[in-house]
């Protein structure tokens, strides 16, 4: 995802399951090779930057 001015200016859609699972705290990510919370905090971060 890419900003300008603060706002998304371009993005790369990837529905992954596993990885929505996480960020709701359904999925343990010791356990599994997916992303979660922390991918998401990190969108949230570049977004204000």
């Amino acid at each position: 995802m890419k900003f300008n001015n603060n706002k998304i200016s371009h993005e790369h859609i990837y529905w992954d399951q596993a990885s929505v699972l996480v960020q709701i705290g359904l999925l343990n990510i010791e356990k599994i090779p997916v992303s979660g919370l922390e991918q998401s905090k990190k969108l949230i971060e570049l977004s204000k930057s």
